[in-house]
């Protein structure tokens, strides 16, 4: 009797010994599937996370290549990419991920990292390897056959591939900004954003080199002759676009074969009979005093490169050159770039100069060498703009180098180009290449400085800006931009090319005199203005729908002045655009700005 009870209460009433058994291999069924989808969702997280680091490396060695010019090596890689790539989107695309991405508050991370791998893999087919296909001749010796030629069908015939990959590009850059944060896994975040900003950036390059393949043909003479006013600008005398203008010659362009004729100093430019264009009576108002529609020296006192390119176009035909085709302005930054990449030069008399060093001879060392020589200095300057123009046009180094020197300096903003051709001017209109005074409604604060001293002492200036605004409200919000400019002169009296004229200023020898301006937000009120502290006031202009607001400031040697601008301007949606004006040393700047985005 015993062990019949006993046998009743391990069994139970209800239960059968089978059901038991099937139960625990249903159990064990799924446990093992369980462990099995786990363990496989962790070979394929590694996997896909490997293949994902052979293609960035891949692609890391074809942008070293196409620096080089290799593109042979360049499509390997990116084929290699390709193919690392696509087993990344495999990995992370099988029916087991898709399972663990659906699974509610735990799946982001295998969602997130889906999408990574999928636009990685679409970014390499759709955009790099047709745009390196496409694109090839841009980066190779072909670009340029011959001493003082470009190869401008090579150009026309990439086009049509550099617009398909434009328009991909697009497309994935929005696929890519709207990813999913992953939510608890930090290095998939982190990749995220990585891939968020390489796309875009990639998106703007493609379609730079678009509006290139666009714009070169006929800016080159594929249509006929072109004359290009070359205009050097010296930004140790600061001006809106950079600086003074010292030196000029003529670039012509006929069916691709380039030449540099006429060099010269800003000596032989003569000052203009006629107002010039009209520029509208925002312009007339802010330059009422500068003449600058007449004389050449202020003509780019205004940051917003078309309009200097305007007027000086303008005084050429006054002085009896023929009409120009458009303007290139550089400066001596530009002149170190290319030598980066054609190499050193050799002046006639022996001196070498080279990137690390023109800056410095451009800028200040001639000024001490030649004292107050101007004809020598000028003659001596002229002779380096020749030999690096001779560089550029008759050289045979890398084309790739050359495109990438190129690049770096119109970043900086210190390569700008205007087209009289409309429909040209349209495509280089909001390009660092066009150097235009950004129309937006977001937030804006731009420094420019202009000398009023006839001096070279923005060599060095030093510049400090620190914009922030309060909290986003339904109207306006209160903004400080802080301004701190440094003279670092030195004590000793610099020679009066450098300094200016002796007490002109009625203040210490090397002393500077500027006119600083803030552009700020569209529709922005100036609430107070202080210089070191002490309530001043300001000029107020109006450009390109920003408000200017100019004081006018005297700075003795090894000494910082500080002005703050207390604004009222509009809370509105948008990053913070803070340009820099491409000056002798950097300007350091810091934003907090919050981004008053809809809703």
């Amino acid at each position: 009797m015993t062990d019949v009870s006993t046998r009743a209460r391990r069994s139970g009433p209800h239960r059968r010994p089978g059901r038991r058994r099937w139960w625990w291999l249903g159990a064990g069924l799924l446990l093992g599937g369980l462990l099995g989808m786990a363990g496989w969702l962790a070979v394929s997280a590694l996997d896909g996370r490997a293949s994902l680091v052979a293609a960035r490396g891949h692609l890391d060695a074809a942008a070293r290549a196409v620096s080089a010019g290799d593109t042979a090596t360049a499509g390997r890689e990116i084929d290699l990419a390709a193919s690392a790539a696509h087993e990344a989107r495999d990995a992370t695309s099988a029916l087991p991920w898709s399972i663990a991405s659906a699974v509610p508050g735990a799946g982001g991370p295998f969602r997130t990292a889906g999408d990574i791998a999928a636009i990685t893999d679409d970014l390499i087919a759709q955009v790099l390897q047709p745009a390196l296909r496409g694109g090839s001749a841009l980066l190779t010796k072909q670009l340029r056959p011959a001493p003082g030629q470009v190869d401008i069908e090579a150009i026309a015939a990439s086009r049509e591939a550099l617009a398909a990959a434009a328009t991909a590009a697009r497309s994935l850059d929005e696929r890519a900004r709207a990813i999913d944060p992953p939510g608890w896994v930090a290095e998939i975040e982190d990749a995220r954003r990585l891939l968020q900003a390489e796309v875009s950036r990639l998106t703007a390059d493609v379609a730079t080199a678009e509006k290139a393949a666009t714009l070169l043909p006929p800016m080159l003479g594929a249509d006929g002759p072109r004359r290009y006013l070359l205009a050097f600008q010296t930004n140790a005398e600061a001006r809106g676009t950079g600086g003074l203008i010292g030196a000029f010659g003529l670039l012509t362009a006929d069916g691709g074969r380039l030449a540099v004729d006429g060099l010269a100093s800003n000596r032989d430019l003569r000052s203009g009979r006629s107002s010039g264009p009209d520029l509208g009576p925002d312009y007339a108002q802010q330059y009422a005093g500068y003449s600058s529609t007449t004389l050449w020296s202020n003509a780019n006192s205004s940051p917003h490169f078309p309009y200097a390119a305007q007027i000086w176009s303008s005084l050429w035909v006054q002085q009896g050159g023929q009409p120009l085709d458009g303007v290139v302005a550089l400066d001596p930054f530009v002149l170190a770039e290319i030598l980066r990449a054609t190499g050193p030069l050799t002046l006639p008399g022996g001196e070498v100069v080279d990137a690390d060093n023109v800056v410095r001879i451009t800028e200040s060392e001639s000024y001490v060498r030649f004292g107050d020589d101007n004809t020598a200095r000028k003659d001596y300057l002229q002779s380096i703009a020749t030999a690096v123009a001779a560089a550029v046009v008759d050289g045979d180094g890398s084309a790739a180098a050359l495109v990438a020197a190129l690049r770096t300096a119109t970043d900086q903003y210190r390569l700008s180009v205007w087209s009289a051709a409309p429909d040209e001017q349209a495509l280089l209109s909001g390009t660092a290449l066009g150097h235009e005074v950004d129309q937006t409604d977001g937030p804006y604060a731009a420094l420019v400085v202009n000398n009023g001293s006839g001096n070279k002492l923005e060599y060095y200036l030093d510049r400090v800006l620190d914009y922030r605004a309060g909290p986003c409200t339904a109207s306006a919000r209160q903004s400080l931009v802080t301004v701190d400019l440094h003279n670092d002169a030195p004590l000793e009296p610099l020679p009066e090319s450098v300094a200016g004229p002796r007490n002109r200023l009625s203040a210490p020898v090397n002393s500077n005199r500027l006119l600083v301006s803030l552009y700020a937000t569209t529709d922005a009120q100036l609430a107070a203005v202080s210089v070191d502290g002490t309530p001043s006031t300001a000029r107020i202009g109006r450009e390109r729908g920003h408000p200017v607001f100019t004081v006018t400031l005297v700075i003795p040697p090894q000494t910082t002045t500080r002005i703050v601008f207390d604004l009222v301007e509009p809370s509105r949606p948008g990053t913070p655009i803070v340009p820099v004006q491409p000056l002798a040393r950097p300007m350091d700047a810091t934003v907090s700005v919050p981004d008053c985005a809809a809703g």
